[in-house]
């Protein structure tokens, strides 16, 4: 894979984590994402890649996102959305 830049959500799940891993082998330039908390912070440790914390169930919290990432590490070229919930 040439070089790009990814946003995984959901990377504390198996599934996240296990593609945030295998992008960032390949080469790509990452930033992952998942709710707050202290399973965050342990994943993006053992991960060692840049962390965003969010609620994507919440109405502002996806274009946040995507301005903060595109401002600080150019917008992602790639999306993986492993994020899951349940919104009531």
């Amino acid at each position: 894979m040439s070089p790009r830049s990814a946003l995984v959500t959901g990377v504390v799940g198996g599934i996240g984590a296990a593609i945030a891993s295998r992008l960032a082998d390949d080469g790509a330039s990452m930033v992952v994402c998942d709710l707050p908390g202290d399973r965050l912070t342990e994943t993006a440790a053992a991960l060692d890649l840049p962390t965003l914390a969010a609620d994507l169930t919440e109405p502002t919290a996806v274009s946040d996102l995507v301005a903060s990432i595109a401002r600080d590490h150019g917008a992602p070229e790639i999306l993986v959305n492993a994020a899951s919930g349940v919104c009531g």
